[in-house]
């Protein structure tokens, strides 16, 4: 009891120290990302917009000090997009780096994403909306869309090809949302993983384009 009333006082002043360093840490990973971010854009001719102050009450408050900012332009024509996104909330919060382009005129609700083990279960049991009849892509990916007709129409040949030779390079990243996406938890710094995610969109975009 006696030595905890001793070093009591000196762990309370070490709390706020304690968080400074943390904060600092966090910031500087963040100024790190900014600068990494803004000469990806520059490199590939895409604007690059620092992160402006949330609002206390909004999900990108979490990401405050660490957001690196807005990269968008286009990529074969296609609108371009790299930003943090925030998911969840309180606990269940999660922070992804998303790179992605826009898909102009895809069938209502279209989604293409990697298979798991969870969903290869489901679709033993029908679960999967759409398939193609092409055993490499049905295998590889599950396949939802509002009209199965209009998802098989626009998933010619050259599409299935394009996404199953890119996609299997890439897993992370599939079609969701009227784009096509790169998402990983975690705000990425690295150059590397970057190019390497352009790469896949840039593969990707011209057969994403509806006047190809």
């Amino acid at each position: 009891m006696e030595l905890w009333e001793t070093i009591e006082p000196y762990l309370i002043n070490l709390f706020p120290v304690a968080i400074g360093i943390a904060a600092v840490f966090t910031w500087r990973r963040g100024k790190r990302a900014r600068e990494r971010w803004r000469i990806f854009a520059e490199k590939h001719g895409f604007q690059f917009a620092p992160p402006s102050p949330p609002s206390f009450f909004s999900k990108m408050a979490a990401v405050a000090f660490q957001n690196p900012g807005v990269v968008s332009g286009e990529l074969d024509g296609l609108a371009f997009r790299l930003c943090v996104e925030v998911r969840g909330a309180s606990k269940s919060r999660r922070f992804f780096t998303v790179m992605s382009v826009e898909i102009p005129e895809i069938p209502a609700g279209l989604k293409v994403f990697h298979q798991n083990a969870f969903l290869q279960l489901t679709k033993l049991f029908g679960a999967q909306d759409v398939t193609t009849g092409y055993h490499d892509f049905d295998s590889a990916f599950v396949v939802k869309g509002n009209n199965p007709a209009e998802v098989l129409t626009w998933l010619d040949e050259s599409r299935r090809s394009a996404l199953l030779r890119v996609l299997g390079e890439h897993p992370n990243m599939d079609i969701r949302e009227d784009r096509l996406e790169f998402k990983r938890e975690k705000i990425i710094e690295s150059e590397e993983v970057l190019e390497k995610a352009l790469d896949g969109l840039r593969a990707l975009a011209p057969y994403m384009n509806s006047h190809r």
